[in-house]
């Protein structure tokens, strides 16, 4: 086997490994995606909660559970979650803290999307509703916030991410572990935000991920056995002859050479 071949099998075989690895790995997202799906699917079909210290006591288990709570917004301390789009314009989540009569903790409620033209600016006073209400909506635990992520300030009471422990010290009550999506459709009076809807629940692209990277191997290995296999392929006698004859040419001890002086 040429030096040439035998180069290209290694980086082939190193290549094909790492592939198949990296499908195995996404495999495996999947198979993770779609647990958490079904958990969610289960948490989904739970009876609305209707405290949000019911909701608190357990937050992995309260993930996507429908809730239904009375209270009161406290528009004075809501909070702006920034960046949002929605149907391809530039807007504005708004969080509004909700009090639970008897509940020693607040929760927020992501009330929907407003347009904002510069994705940070709003007039607040605009979009406030009763402050009396029922919500109907599910609960969303807060995401651990990324370690070397951006700054989550981005104007006063404007935030590009919901982090519990800035939100916390930002509200004049102790705050829940999590939030609520309120998806009531009753309140649907000019001044109501857009709803962000219900839980869509996919198994993510995982599975066509690992598809590629099982491809992208096999396309290595096919490419690597297409090569080997020419360079094992017996030379045709008419470029015998044509090496033979540029050999001689080149060579100042053949007879034909030596003819020509002559």
């Amino acid at each position: 086997m040429r030096l040439r071949s035998v180069i290209a099998v290694v980086v082939a075989v190193l290549v094909a490994a790492v592939c198949i690895r990296l499908g195995f790995w996404q495999l495996d997202r999947h198979g993770q995606r779609r647990a958490l799906n079904q958990i969610a699917e289960r948490q989904m079909t739970e009876p609305p909660a209707r405290s949000i210290d019911e909701l608190a006591r357990d937050t992995a288990a309260a993930r996507y559970r429908p809730v239904a709570l009375t209270g009161t917004f406290d528009y004075d301390n809501e909070i702006v979650l920034a960046v949002r789009s929605h149907q391809g314009s530039p807007g504005v989540n708004l969080l509004t803290p909700f009090r639970v009569p008897g509940d020693e903790q607040v929760v927020l409620v992501n009330r929907g999307w407003v347009y904002a033209p510069d994705g940070v600016t709003v007039d607040l006073e605009r979009w406030r509703e009763a402050e009396e209400a029922t919500i109907h909506g599910y609960a969303v635990p807060y995401s651990a916030p990324p370690p070397d992520g951006p700054g989550i300030v981005v104007q006063a009471r404007s935030v590009r991410r919901l982090d519990h422990a800035w939100l916390a010290e930002h509200v004049p009550y102790p705050l829940a572990p999590l939030y609520v999506i309120d998806t009531t459709t009753a309140r649907t009076a000019p001044g109501t935000p857009a709803r962000l809807g219900g839980v869509a629940l996919d198994a993510g692209p995982h599975l066509g991920y690992a598809g590629q990277w099982f491809l992208f191997a096999a396309i290595a290995v096919i490419g690597v056995g297409i090569l080997v296999w020419r360079d094992r392929q017996p030379m045709p006698l008419a470029a015998v002859d044509e090496v033979a004859s540029a050999g001689a040419a080149g060579n100042p001890r053949d007879g034909g050479l030596v003819r020509r002086h002559h």
